[in-house]
């Protein structure tokens, strides 16, 4: 009776990667070593790839933060001017959308900001090339479907192996056991494409989470040192203003009224008493 017990070790290569790619045209085996090993130098190339683009995140999102050491939102408006000169081209972006807001009720002068962080501080301009790669994404549907030619590129090699036109006694049977034996060889790289689409799927994930996580720390860093400038506060403060000068206004005008007012008077009792002077020496005989 065959044994029909899971046999793990029949689904390691058979070959190393030097002689499976040697031997791959004429040993069904190394051509089945040939294309795991293949599929696995690849995730493994692809996935290299993506620990240097999140290194590149990393160095990236450490700068910005350590751009804003010692940085708060009393003296954000005085350290301007050293975060202008030592800032990359994102931070001069950002920038550009801040403004200086005159605070009358603590007197002082606050760096605030019109947008938010996140429209600057992005994964398009610190990940692009991790979180928005093409190739990062196709890689495990790649690795799978690598997986599955492998299967089909052995079994047309089997299939054209068998002799059906006037064969020889037994050699029809050989035929088709070497179909079956070549194709338990060549399942094993569909299940290693598999495999390893999972595995770099998962470990894609988890990274490309830090690099976000890494992203929202920058973002949260710099809204929690700028506030928002929304054109609802600049209407709300147009208003109050408004209001202040015409109360300034009307008080101007109360204070000039009067003051007109008591010099008429005073320039009306004046040419009185001019008046009655005169009319007194015109009186005298």
């Amino acid at each position: 009776m065959a044994d029909s017990s899971f046999n793990l070790h029949s689904l390691l290569p058979q070959r190393g990667p030097l002689e499976g790619f040697k031997q791959a045209a004429s040993d069904p085996a190394a051509f089945s070593a040939a294309f795991i090993w293949g599929i696995i130098f690849f995730g493994a190339a692809v996935f290299l790839w993506v620990l240097c683009q999140w290194a590149l995140v990393w160095w990236r999102t450490r700068r910005i933060l350590k751009h804003l050491n010692g940085i708060t939102p009393e003296n954000a408006t005085e350290q301007r001017e050293r975060l202008r000169q030592h800032g990359d081209v994102h931070w001069q972006e950002f920038d550009s959308t801040l403004v200086e807001d005159y605070d009358f009720a603590s007197e002082r002068v606050w760096l605030r900001r019109t947008v938010d962080a996140a429209q600057i501080f992005n994964e398009r301009s610190l990940a692009r090339r991790l979180i928005h790669s093409r190739l990062i994404s196709a890689t495990s549907g790649l690795l799978t479907a690598l997986g599955v030619l492998g299967v089909f590129i052995g079994l047309q090699q089997g299939i054209s192996g068998l002799r059906f036109v006037n064969p020889q006694p037994g050699e029809m049977e050989a035929s088709i056991q070497t179909l079956v034996n070549g194709l338990t060889i060549k399942f094993s790289s569909s299940i290693w494409g598999i495999g390893c689409s999972i595995i770099f799927n998962v470990l894609e994930k988890l990274i490309e989470g830090a690099a976000w996580s890494r992203i929202r720390r920058v973002q949260t860093r710099i809204d929690g040192l700028f506030s928002r400038y929304t054109p609802e506060t600049a209407w709300s403060r147009l208003q109050i203003s408004s209001a202040e000068s015409e109360q300034l206004l009307r008080g101007l005008a109360v204070a000039i009224g009067d003051h007109m007012r008591r010099r008429w008077r005073k320039s009306a009792n004046t040419r009185a008493r001019q008046s009655v002077r005169r009319c007194s020496r015109q009186s005298k005989p």
